[in-house]
């Protein structure tokens, strides 16, 4: 039963999309907006009574949203109104304009109840003077285009006019009706793209996954964001302009332009594809608030043909080009655009890991002030790129960040190269060559991998770690011999336990001299298990070498074995020996991340061997499965690895430990192997691997 003065609408189709994804994430603060206006003359109050009179003015701030029964069946969201809105603007206490910056960020983050709740008005001084005012809507009910329509209000109600009031449009006034062609476009549009969905296809701080961490344990991490923004020098804001006037191409196309040109460039691919939101507004629409914003994905070929094809002014038509068409099928909606292609196996959510945001509203008012959106409250894309005009008539750009994939160094390397691109095609017509493989690397090495690293982990830790889940499974093959993680284990224990019997205490260096067979692997760990850093010698070394480095490592003793004639000239330690004695756990000392775990000495090249000491840190990181592409492509894909790198050369503990730490096998390749490229496939296809699970 509706209560007096209520009245039910339908959603429009974009709000009906926004209502299904809400349902999907209900804790979610994904399908949020909000602007903050910054008004640095005004006194809190006279903004509270602004907000409050434009929040009066406007009949969709007393709705809510009701999941109602339909008489044929099944449910469906209505809008419900109200005579008087929910919610009255508050007035915070003042704080600095970092905690404001960090209060508004937070308020970002919290999910909001369609149900319940579908604004949040808030006015924050500063205690420096100047106030904010922050509004957060369900985006149900309105988008960027009814945001700039409500600060314009505000803007009015402070320079002495009367809010306006706000006539919401009966919704089903923007169905346009769908083109019957609309599937095939978006087949065809679509039909042989050639792009990557992200420049960061992994997340910047690892999951913690292999050995490190049991998939039970592994818990789904939050999403966050952050956000930069720049404005467009002055100069170049002229220069776009003027381009723009000359190549009949509008502000807009001519970013867009550059945008697409970079998202391509830096990731090695001839199209980008990106979202823009639409305008789904019936001219009786314009001058109200809702959501009438459809989201459409735009490809641009950045290799385009045609007149003047390889100049920038050709990418700005092809881009403007690519958004005129796609938008002319907008009214299919987003969902029906991901559910054709997903039809014909094509690319579907990949497309939406890009925005790209143009706020044409200029504000008409003598107040000065600042104005922002974010759409970003809790971002599942990689990134929303928005453009502002100031109240001077200049163009800001915003980038909203996922904060799982981008940095503030990523997000402003992209801010500049956006610039430089901008620069060379509006001056000189051209593609910027500044933008590549050059430009990606330094994109993506800006900060490197983030992996959270336990400090418990070390070289006897994660091998134990992973022998403790894959025992009876394969861990070393040596021509005909093999051992598995369990044998592995307690060889390494018993030569370990022999060590310390012998007199080896934590922080020792202990050198080995052998060669590459089945007891090689089991005195690395070894001696990682009594406490020491290992050194590694190679037999073939000259004497000189082998006499200095034993010297100068100050190692406490030479493991080898009467086979190797070098090993003569030393009172070494007999491998097989230390094999056969008994290994008793209790004898093995607490390791440290911060010990050395190895010492290997450098070719000498440029005057004496020096030698370079390593924690067991640098190991926990670098056989993290997500450490790296190729360590992610070897713990998904493989099963073992061939070594063939020097175990005197650092490459060798890459091989052997990556896949003993992630409970796959180790086949040490041998000599002829390590020089041989038809020995090194021989021994890839030797043996057939499948018993290997």
């Amino acid at each position: 039963m509706m209560a007096d003065g209520q009245k039910i609408r339908a959603l429009s189709l974009s709000q009906r999309e926004i209502a299904m994804a809400q349902q999907v994430r209900p804790q979610s603060a994904q399908n949020t907006i909000s602007l903050k206006l910054y008004l640095p003359d005004c006194e809190p109050q006279a903004v509270k009574e602004a907000a409050d009179q434009v929040l009066d003015s406007a009949d969709i701030f007393a709705a809510s949203l009701r999941h109602d029964a339909l008489p044929q069946g099944g449910r469906a969201w209505q809008m419900v109104y109200g005579e008087e809105k929910l919610y009255a603007c508050s007035v915070w206490e003042a704080y600095t304009a970092e905690q404001v910056e960090n209060q508004m960020a937070a308020l970002d983050r919290i999910p909001m109840d369609m149900e319940k709740q579908l604004y949040h008005a808030v006015v924050m001084p500063l205690s420096g003077g100047g106030v904010y005012l922050y509004v957060r809507f369900h985006h149900v009910i309105i988008d960027g285009y009814g945001m700039s329509l409500f600060v314009q209000r505000v803007l009015d109600v402070l320079g002495g006019k009367a809010a306006a009031e706000f006539v919401y449009a009966a919704s089903d006034a923007a169905e346009v009706p769908q083109n019957s062609d609309d599937d095939g476009f978006w087949r065809e549009y679509f039909r042989d793209a050639d792009f990557e969905p992200a420049i960061f296809a992994e997340m910047k701080t690892g999951t913690e996954t292999g050995a490190h961490e049991t998939p039970q344990a592994r818990s789904e991490k939050t999403t966050g964001f952050d956000s930069i923004t720049r404005r467009i020098p002055d100069a170049l804001m002229r220069g776009i302009e003027e381009f723009g006037r000359r190549e009949q191409v509008t502000v807009p196309y001519v970013v867009a332009a550059a945008y697409a040109y970079y998202l391509a460039q830096a990731t090695g691919k001839p199209d980008a594809v990106f979202l823009m939101p639409r305008l789904g507004r019936t001219p009786e629409q314009m001058d109200t608030l809702g959501c009438f914003t459809l989201l459409v994905p735009v490809r641009v070929r950045t290799e385009c043909a045609g007149e003047g094809a390889g100049s920038f002014a050709a990418l700005c038509r092809a881009a403007a080009r690519a958004a005129r068409e796609a938008s002319a099928h907008k009214h299919m909606g987003f969902d029906r655009i991901l559910s054709v292609l997903r039809e014909d196996n094509t690319i579907s959510e990949a497309l939406a890991e890009y925005v790209f945001n143009f706020y044409r509203f200029q504000y008409q008012t003598a107040l000065d002030y600042r104005v922002r959106f974010s759409v970003a409250g809790d971002m599942s894309n990689h990134m929303t790129f928005s453009l502002f005009y100031d109240r001077d008539g200049g163009l800001n750009m915003q980038f909203d960040y996922n904060s799982q994939y981008y940095t503030k160094e990523r997000a402003s390397y992209l801010a500049d190269a956006l610039c430089a691109i901008l620069c060379d095609g509006v001056r000189d017509n051209v593609l910027s060559r500044s933008v590549g493989e050059a430009e990606f690397r330094k994109v993506t090495s800006v900060v490197g991998k983030q992996i959270d690293i336990r400090n418990d982990l070390t070289i006897p830790s994660l091998f134990r770690l992973a022998a403790d889940c894959y025992r009876a499974r394969p861990a070393v093959y040596a021509g005909d011999n093999v051992l598995t993680f369990a044998q592995l284990d307690m060889l390494s224990d018993r030569i370990a336990c022999a060590l310390v019997r012998r007199g080896v205490k934590s922080g020792d260096y202990v050198a080995f001299m052998l060669t590459r067979d089945i007891r090689l692997i089991p005195t690395i760990l070894g001696i990682s298990k009594s406490g020491a850093a290992f050194i590694p010698i190679d037999p073939a070394y000259p004497t000189e070498r082998i006499a200095y480095i034993m010297e100068n490592s100050c190692a406490s003793c030479l493991i080898s074995s009467p086979e190797i004639a070098m090993a003569g000239n030393y009172d070494y330690v007999d491998i097989d020996q230390l094999m056969r004695q008994e290994a008793a756990c209790d004898l093995l000392p607490a390791i440290r991340q911060e010990q050395p775990a190895y010492m290997i000495y450098t070719s000498g090249t440029t005057g004496r061997p020096k030698g370079v000491m390593l924690s067991h840190r640098g190991i926990a990181n670098i056989v993290h499965p997500d450490n790296n592409p190729f360590n992610r492509d070897i713990t998904q894909n493989c099963r073992g690895i061939v070594a063939i790198g020097s175990i005197c050369f650092d490459i060798s503990l890459f091989e052997i430990f990556v896949p003993l730490m992630n409970g796959l096998f180790v086949e040490l390749g041998s000599e002829k192997t390590m020089v041989d490229a038809g020995e090194l496939a021989s021994a890839i296809l030797r043996q057939d691997r499948k018993s290997v699970v």
